[in-house]
């Protein structure tokens, strides 16, 4: 028997947490956006009338999944909406449901909230599908049971074997655009690419590094790039450190920053949030930059690189799939609306 139970504040949000880790861990492709940290980041950052609503699915008794959705009024063409989402799209590409079945706690919960009616608009932004290609299939959700529309298409790379043979199976053009941009550079100083990883406060190991993270800050607004929301990506940076969840990348020229890229990673699975240059070789420090991070990618072990849309661009030719976002709406209260706002209509 499957049951749906339902929390709505921070402090069930605490009560959970053991559970949510679990959880987490035991999620095919976790990723940092859909731990118990980022979302109790995010709810402390949320907009003034967004509350949590968690959903924790259990089989006969056991709890299986949990789906960790935030509830919102907005204005609408008849009257405020209630509405049900899964949150954010500008943060993160994998925000999907935990455990072990994502489907199954997707559908359950669904389920549960159109029975229950107190909503007008279930909006879910993060029902995703991963195509890797030569045949392989790693979908998470099939499109065509999601009833929803492609909202968002990204660059998946994922460290199969060794570098040297990713490298040569690359694209003739691809591969020889990222060589010729190593040479270049090599002819205009000397070049340094600094990565930055720690291991999370279990092992001591969480300095946030606010020299690094300041100095692609100063790098983006010398390019015109403010970074939205400050205080939270501040903090989400933070909370990042202490559960291994951040790695920054930086390439200098003679001491002068290049290229970055500011990434959040999960148990190998890195998401890259930025990747840019900056500067006169801008686009060769950009290629450089993802080879060599690639290049130690695999040697270090990592599973999987998913690129932000700039990233997707600078990254085109040297995927091994994608990973597509769908956005899926469903209106449970849809009939209820519509007859008060013609109820409304006849009483004027």
């Amino acid at each position: 028997m499957i049951t749906v139970a339902e929390h709505f504040d921070l402090p069930a949000l605490d009560r959970l947490r053991d559970l949510w880790r679990d959880l987490w861990w035991k999620t095919p492709n976790a990723s940092f956006f859909q731990s118990f940290e980022a979302f109790d980041r995010l709810c402390t950052h949320a907009a003034q009338g967004e509350r949590p609503r968690l959903f924790v699915v259990c089989v006969s008794g056991r709890p299986v999944g949990l789906a960790p959705w935030v509830e919102k009024t907005v204005r609408g063409r008849m009257g405020r909406l209630h509405v049900l989402t899964d949150g954010d799209t500008t943060l993160g590409l994998s925000r999907g449901p935990l455990g072990t079945n994502p489907q199954l706690t997707l559908e359950a919960v669904t389920q549960y909230v159109e029975r229950d009616r107190r909503w007008d608009r279930i909006e879910l932004r993060h029902v995703e599908m991963t195509n890797g290609e030569g045949g392989q299939d790693n979908r998470r959700f099939d499109p065509a049971e999601s009833q929803g529309t492609l909202e968002d298409s990204r660059v998946l790379i994922e460290c199969r074997g060794d570098w040297v043979r990713y490298l040569r199976a690359l694209p003739t053009h691809i591969r020889e655009r990222y060589q010729d941009s190593e040479r270049l550079l090599e002819t205009k100083g000397r070049l340094e690419c600094l990565r930055y990883r720690p291991e999370g406060s279990v092992l001591h190991d969480d300095d946030p590094r606010w020299d690094l993270f300041g100095e692609i800050e100063q790098a983006e607004r010398q390019l015109g790039n403010e970074f939205e929301r400050k205080d939270l990506l501040h903090d989400l940076h933070k909370t990042a450190a202490s559960i291994a969840g951040i790695d920054l990348n930086l390439l200098r020229l003679d001491g002068r920053l290049n290229a970055w890229s500011n990434n959040y990673r999960c148990d190998g699975r890195i998401e890259v949030e930025r990747l840019r240059g900056a500067g006169e070789f801008a686009i060769a420090a950009e290629r450089a930059l993802l080879g060599r991070m690639l290049c130690d990618g695999f040697r270090r072990g990592d599973e999987s690189y998913l690129f932000d849309r700039q990233g997707s661009h600078t990254a085109a030719g040297w995927q091994t799939g994608r990973a597509n976002r769908y956005l899926r709406v469903q209106y449970p209260r849809q009939g209820a609306r519509l007859v008060r706002a013609l109820t409304g209509a006849f009483t004027r």
